[in-house]
């Protein structure tokens, strides 16, 4: 597998294994799967993920606006252009998607400890780690961008 390919798909495979610890946690540890902070954590990425949906689209924005400059052309030309707006585009979605599922587990009555509740979580927990690291992605690919120029 080449480096271009694990940078392309790490996001989403290694944003899955949170959900998988967090399950198995449930499974050897039952009474821990439901704690009572999860609220606080929802509305605290639901302002994180729309936060970062601001940033990355104002990023994105700028990258665009200097099409002209010389970075751009080299990432034109070196063809790393069109994936770094992919991951742009890859980070916003799951940004979004990740605020969307946060404020849908708000309305989640945690008295009632159902099993569709971890799942919920679960879910949850994959989006936000795979939103967190492809942000990652985007702000390691520009220091390296910034590194060449």
């Amino acid at each position: 597998m080449t480096g271009k390919s694990i940078d392309k798909f790490y996001p989403i495979v290694v944003g899955a294994i949170p959900a998988f610890a967090y399950l198995g946690l449930f499974v050897f540890f039952p009474k821990m799967g439901l704690l009572k902070g999860f609220r606080d954590l929802f509305l605290a990425a639901v302002t994180i993920n729309c936060l970062s949906v601001g940033f990355l689209a104002t990023a994105k924005a700028t990258l665009i606006s200097i099409h002209d400059s010389r970075i751009v052309k080299w990432m034109k030309e070196a063809g790393s252009y069109e994936s770094t707006v992919n991951y742009f585009m890859d980070a916003t979605h799951l940004s979004v998607a990740s605020a969307m599922w946060s404020s849908l587990l708000l309305l989640v009555d945690f008295n009632d400890p159902l099993r569709y509740i971890l799942a919920g979580i679960a879910i949850w927990l994959y989006l936000t780690s795979a939103a967190m690291l492809s942000m990652y992605r985007i702000v390691r690919l520009f220091a390296k961008i910034l590194l060449k120029a």
